[in-house]
C-alpha cells in the first residue's frame, strides 16, 4: 500500500493496539480513528512512528487511549511538516508542555481541536503563536487558572474557537474595551468565569453563525443588540446563567439549524411569540415566564419543528389546540406549569412525537383516548395530574418509559402492558388501581435485557424524569435509559405477587408498598440478582423473609415494615448492613435482629409450628386410615374362619347349615 493516501478506520470491529506499522504509509494524507460511541477499544501505545508520515495533513482520532503517550504525543506530532488539521478527542491525553516547540505546527496547522481530554493546568501563553488558526476547540478539559486576551492577539485569522473547563475552574479575563482581531462564526464558551456582565467584545463579532455562552455565571440583562445579532444565528445558547429580564416580543433565528437554549436563567414576563418557522429547537425551561399560553401559537406553518421545552415556568391556561401543522415535532415538554383542561388530541396524534412530558400539572381528563397506538413515542410522563379512567391501552411498541404517578387512573394493570418488549421504566404509583398484578409481567422483556442495550436509546435532548428510587426522590437524565423500575406503589391492588416477576432479572427497583397483596413474598426472589431495592412495606404479606434475598449482591435497601411476616430476620450477607429496625417494624411474627424480640432456640417460630401442625394432622390421618383397613381386613379374616372354620370341625353344624340353604 505504498500508495495509499487515505485510510479511514473509524467504527471498525478489530479492537486492541493501532499498529505502528501504519507509520509505513509515507504517502499518507489523511487519517481518520474515530471511535465514538462504537463498541470496540483501542489504544496507542507510542507515537514516534507517526513522524515519519511526512506527507500527512489531517489526522482525526477518537476515542482512542493515548494516555499511555501523554508525555512525547506533542513532539512527535510537531515533526509533521505539512499537517494542517489536529483532531484528538475523547482520548485520555493529560500533558500540554507549557512552552510548546511549535516548530512545524506554526507554519500549513489551521485546525486544532483537543476536547474531551484530561488536560490540565494553564492553558500555554504560546498557543497564540499557532497564526495561521482557525479553528481552535479546547473546551472540556480541567483547564485552571487564568486565560487573557494576550492568548488570542496573534491569531487573527481564527473564525471557530471553542472553550470550556470540565472543572469550572477556568477564568477568561478579558479587558472590557478589548477588541478582537479576528471575526469568528463559531463562539462557544462553557463552564468558564468571564465576569458579571455580558462580555461586549461578542457585538463586534459581526459573522457569528453559533453563539454559546452556558454556564459562565454571567447576569444581568441580556442587551438588545444580542436579539438583533440573533435574526443571523443559526444557534443561540445562553442557557445556566443569571439573565433577567423580559425576552423579546417576537423570537426568531435563521440559518439551517435554527436552535435556541435560554433554559436555567431568571426571564421574567410572558411568552414571547416564537418565530416556529424559523425555529427548530426552543427550550425556555426553568425561568419565571408566566401568563397565558397563548392560544394560537401554532397557528403558523412552522418547518421541521423537532423540540419545544416550556416546563418549569408559571404558564397558565389551556394547552393550544392547533397542533397539525407540527408533524416533525418530536419533543414536547411543558412540564411543572399551571396549565388546566385537558390534552387536545391533536397533540396526542402528532407522527413524529417521541418524549411526552406535561408532568406537575392541572390537567384532567382520560388523555389521548382517540388514539389507537403511537407509532414513535418512546418516553411519556403525565405524572402529578388529575387524570381519570382507566390505564389507557395505546402503547406502541417502541414506548421505553411510561410515567403515570399520582393520578386518579382506575381499574386494573391492562395486559398490554406486558407485550412492551422495550419498557424498563413503569412507574404508576399513587392511582387507584386495583386488582392483581398479571402474571405476564414476567414476560417483559425490556426487564429481562442487560442495560447497555438501552444506549443506543439515547436521544439528543435532555430527557428528564422524577422516579422514586431507594426511598427518595431522584431526577434522573443521561442515566435514564440504564434504569429499571416498577412502581407500583399507593394502589390498592391485591393478591399475591406473582412467581414469574422472578424472571425480570435485570429489575434494578421494585416499589409494591401501600397496596392490599398478600400471599407469600416468591422464595426464588434471589432470581432478581440486578435487584437493589424492593420496598414490600404496608401490604398483607405472610410467611417468612426468603433466604434466597441475602444472596442478591446488588441488594442495598429493603423496607419489609408493616405486613404479616415472621420468622427469623437473616444475618447473611447484606442482611448484616440491614441494621435500622424500621423497614421490619409492624411484622408481630419477624425476631432477631436489629430488632429488640430475639428468637427462641427451642421454640419454634409461627411457621414452623404451622408446618409441624399440618405434618401431624396428616400423619394422623394417615394413621387413622391404616387402623381403619387394617380393622376392616382383620375382622373379615377372623369373620371367615370363625364361620368356615367351624363348619369345616364340626359336621353336624356343617349338615344343619347346608339344610337352612337348602342344599
Amino acid at each position: 500500500m505504498e500508495r495509499l493516501a487515505y485510510l479511514d478506520m473509524s467504527c471498525s470491529l478489530f479492537g486492541g493496539e493501532i499498529p505502528r506499522q501504519l507509520g509505513n504509509l509515507r504517502n499518507l494524507v489523511e487519517l481518520r480513528l474515530n471511535y465514538n460511541y462504537c463498541e470496540s477499544v483501542y489504544h496507542i501505545s507510542e507515537l514516534s512512528w507517526i513522524s515519519s508520515l511526512t506527507s500527512f495533513e489531517q489526522l482525526e482520532t477518537v476515542s482512542v487511549n493515548l494516555s499511555l503517550t501523554s508525555q512525547e504525543w506533542m513532539q512527535s506530532v510537531n515533526l509533521l511538516p505539512k499537517l494542517k488539521s489536529l483532531v484528538v478527542t475523547s482520548c485520555e491525553l493529560a500533558y500540554l508542555p507549557q512552552t510548546l516547540p511549535f516548530v512545524n505546527l506554526t507554519s500549513n496547522l489551521n485546525f486544532l481541536q483537543l476536547f474531551s481530554n484530561s488536560l490540565f493546568g494553564h492553558i500555554p501563553a504560546s498557543i497564540g503563536n499557532l497564526t495561521k488558526l482557525r479553528g481552535l476547540g479546547i473546551f472540556d478539559n480541567p483547564w485552571e487558572g487564568v486565560m487573557t486576551d494576550a492568548h488570542l492577539s496573534n491569531l487573527v485569522n481564527l473564525t471557530y474557537f471553542c472553550i470550556g473547563s470540565s472543572n469550572k475552574s477556568l477564568v477568561l479575563d478579558f479587558s472590557a474595551d478589548w477588541c478582537p482581531p479576528f471575526n469568528l462564526s463559531t463562539l462557544y464558551i462553557s463552564d468558564c468565569q468571564i465576569g458579571a456582565s455580558f462580555p461586549a467584545w461578542v457585538e463586534s463579532q459581526t459573522n457569528l453563525n453559533f453563539l454559546t455562552l452556558s454556564k459562565t455565571a454571567i447576569s444581568g440583562v441580556v442587551p438588545d443588540w444580542i436579539w438583533k445579532l440573533s435574526t443571523q444565528l443559526e444557534h443561540l445558547d445562553l442557557s445556566k446563567n443569571k439573565l433577567h429580564g423580559n425576552l423579546p416580543e417576537v423570537l426568531m433565528i435563521k440559518g439551517p439549524y435554527r436552535s435556541v437554549d435560554l433554559e436555567n436563567n431568571l426571564f421574567e414576563g410572558t411568552l414571547p411569540r416564537l418565530g416556529l418557522s424559523t425555529i427548530f429547537e426552543l427550550s425556555v425551561k426553568n425561568n419565571r415566564l408566566s401568563g397565558v399560553m397563548p392560544s394560537d401559537m401554532f397557528d403558523q406553518h412552522p418547518s421541521y419543528f423537532l423540540s419545544l421545552d416550556l416546563s418549569g415556568n408559571m404558564l397558565s391556561g389551556n394547552i393550544p389546540i392547533k397542533w397539525d401543522t407540527m408533524e416533525t415535532l418530536m419533543y414536547v415538554d411543558f412540564s411543572s406549569n399551571n396549565l388546566s383542561g385537558e390534552i387536545p388530541e391533536t397533540l396526542c396524534l402528532l407522527p413524529s412525537l417521541i418524549w411526552l412530558k406535561l408532568s406537575n400539572n392541572n390537567l384532567f381528563g382520560e388523555p389521548c383516548n382517540s388514539v389507537t397506538t403511537f407509532e414513535n413515542l418512546q418516553s411519556i410522563d403525565l405524572g402529578e395530574n388529575n387524570f381519570s379512567g382507566n390505564i389507557p391501552k395505546w402503547w406502541g411498541d417502541g414506548v421505553t418509559e411510561i410515567r403515570l404517578h399520582g393520578n386518579f387512573f382506575k381499574g386494573s394493570l391492562p395486559a398490554e402492558l406486558c407485550s412492551l418488549s422495550n419498557l424498563h421504566v413503569l412507574d404508576m404509583a399513587r392511582n387507584k388501581l386495583s386488582g392483581q398484578i398479571p402474571p405476564c409481567f414476567g414476560k417483559m422483556t425490556g426487564f429481562r435485557k442487560p442495560l447497555s442495550k438501552f444506549y443506543g436509546a439515547l436521544t439528543p435532548y435532555s430527557i428528564e424524569m422524577e422516579l422514586s428510587v431507594k426511598g427518595s426522590d431522584r431526577i434522573f437524565d443521561t442515566i435514564l435509559p440504564l434504569l429499571n423500575l416498577i412502581d407500583l406503589s399507593g394502589n390498592e391492588l391485591s393478591g399475591q405477587i406473582p412467581e414469574q416477576i422472578t424472571n425480570l432479572s435485570y429489575l434494578n427497583s421494585l416499589n409494591l408498598s401501600g397496596n392490599m397483596i398478600n400471599g407469600h413474598i416468591p422464595d426464588n426472589i434471589g432470581l432478581l440478582l440486578h435487584l437493589e431495592s424492593p420496598d414490600l412495606s404496608n401490604n398483607a404479606l405472610d410467611g417468612h423473609i426468603p433466604a434466597s434475598l441475602a444472596s442478591i449482591t446488588f441488594l442495598s435497601k429493603l423496607n419489609v415494615s408493616h405486613n404479616n411476616l415472621s420468622g427469623q430476620i437473616s444475618s447473611q450477607y447484606q442482611f448484616q448492613t440491614f441494621n435500622d429496625p424500621s423497614i421490619y417494624e409492624g411484622n408481630p411474627g419477624l425476631c432477631g435482629l436489629p430488632l429488640q424480640k430475639m428468637c427462641n432456640p427451642h421454640k419454634p417460630d409461627k411457621d414452623s409450628s404451622d408446618d409441624s401442625g399440618v405434618s401431624e394432622k396428616m400423619t394422623r390421618d394417615v394413621s387413622e386410615k391404616m387402623m381403619l383397613w387394617t380393622s376392616i381386613v382383620l375382622g373379615f379374616i377372623i369373620g371367615f374362619w370363625a364361620v368356615c372354620g367351624t363348619l369345616t370341625v364340626k359336621k353336624s353344624w356343617r349338615d344343619a347349615y347346608f339344610r337352612f340353604l337348602g342344599i
